[in-house]
């Protein structure tokens, strides 16, 4: 029986070509639009390599300075020092790791040899200490990172991208070489594997925190919680991030009690992954309610209209069958037959539609990569950094970050029950005439 009914609803497509392209259409633009959406959410906050820890993770980018005196509070954001990254980490109840690290300033120059002729490239690092790579799951394959001993000993070591070692030497197995930045020598100790250029800690050169070639530019000498670096840390356990911010506030109130003229506020600079990306004090304290509002409208838009739309065409198009629904009923078809001819037909139709949608959002996703990944970055639809073309770069999307099988599934799903909804209303407004009725129905 299902056999004969596809084979019926194959030939229907063939006989109705502009109705079965207006339907596959139709849900191709709603499953690509979907896609396109959960693609880049996905890509923002699911655990994806190196960031496999990013619901255990707080970011830590500055604390503001509060200066007191005759003539009143003055309010400064810098960025942090070691000397807070100790502070946090001392009798932690829920810290697992920390890490401290900043990026250079400027692009380095990277070559294999320290002769000028050699080719060289341009490259940003970053300058980080032994946590890190706890924090990060970097996959190694060649070598090992560095670890605290070359951290306090400043010793002059590496470890580089694959991506890196392939445009320097032709080969990733280059532990153990020498690597010039900016002309000064480093030993190459471990090689990372690549990571889509779409995550946000992905950089060609990481060097011991103590390499840090970057001047500070104030002077922190009385402002000791003050400085250059983002401080990056993980709970034990993902619900313990709100107690670890909590941890670390009252910490600070402490500290606060023995600092004058300086005291400090960090409470609303420790960020959780999503939080940073919609970073509050950029974007307002509503920028993430607001994001989320904006997306539950955009999926209920892209779903609801379509289907709207198709139960419409659908409802039109059962008066042209209500002839043959009262012969099928006349020779002993019974209702759940009609019904079911339908649902296989609107099953079908939507399989199609949604394979064509999956394909439309890939080529857009791996297509657009350049400016399509800014969106909702500033809890809008359309971030402002997408109409910043200085901070357009080519952004490298891993297929498997796009082909995620529970997604696509649950996507092509909700198409399909929302679209058997839509078919099934108008064929039971329909099914409710008699048989005399619906053969009767072109007179």
């Amino acid at each position: 029986m299902i056999k004969q009914a596809l084979r019926q609803a194959w030939t229907m497509m063939k006989q109705h070509k502009l109705f079965t392209g207006i339907y596959i259409a139709g849900t191709a633009l709603s499953v690509t639009m979907i896609m396109i959406t959960f693609a880049v959410l996905y890509i923002k906050f699911a655990p994806i390599y190196p960031e496999e820890n990013r619901d255990k993770t707080l970011l830590i980018k500055r604390i503001t300075t509060i200066y007191s005196d005759t003539e009143g509070e003055t309010k400064q954001a810098y960025n942090c020092s070691t000397k807070l990254a100790e502070l946090i980490k001392e009798d932690s109840k829920y810290l697992d790791n920390l890490s401290c690290n900043v990026r250079s300033n400027k692009a380095k120059k990277l070559s294999a040899s320290a002769d000028k002729s050699t080719k060289r490239i341009k490259e940003y690092a970053v300058y980080t200490d032994e946590q890190f790579w706890k924090i990060y799951t970097y996959r190694f394959i060649d070598g090992h990172p560095f670890g605290e001993h070359d951290v306090r000993s400043n010793n002059r070591v590496a470890v580089i991208a694959q991506s890196t070692a392939m445009k320097l030497f032709a080969t990733h197995k280059v532990a153990g070489k020498h690597i010039y930045v900016d002309g000064e020598e480093l030993t190459i100790i471990g090689v990372i594997k690549d990571a889509p250029s779409a995550i946000t800690n992905t950089y060609a050169i990481y060097m011991p925190l103590g390499l840090n070639s970057n001047k500070l530019w104030f002077d922190n000498t009385r402002m000791e919680l003050a400085g250059m670096y983002d401080i990056h840390a993980t709970v034990k356990k993902a619900a313990e991030k709100e107690l670890l911010k909590k941890e670390i506030t009252e910490k600070i109130a402490r500290y606060n009690a023995s600092s004058t003229p300086y005291t400090y506020d960090i409470a609303d600079d420790i960020f959780t992954h999503v939080e940073a990306i919609y970073n509050r004090t950029d974007f307002g304290n509503d920028a993430f309610r607001n994001f989320i509002k904006e997306i539950v409208l955009i999926i209920a838009a892209f779903l609801l209209i379509p289907a709207l739309c198709l139960s419409i065409m659908i409802l039109s198009r059962m008066d042209n069958r209500m002839v043959e629904m009262g012969v099928r009923r006349a020779y002993g078809a019974s209702r759940w037959d009609i019904v079911s001819q339908v649902l296989i037909e609107n099953m079908l139709l939507t399989l199609v539609g949604g394979i064509l949608g999956f394909a439309i959002s890939a080529t857009v996703l791996f297509g657009a990569s350049k400016w399509v990944l800014y969106l909702f970055d500033s809890g809008d639809i359309l971030s402002n950094y997408i109409w910043d073309i200085d901070n357009w770069g080519e952004q490298i999307i891993d297929f498997s970050m796009i082909f995620n099988p529970t997604l696509f599934a649950a996507t092509l799903v909700a198409c399909m029950l929302i679209n058997i909804v839509s078919a099934l209303l108008p064929v039971a407004a329909k099914m409710r005439h008699s048989i005399v009725y619906s053969l009767n129905r072109r007179k």
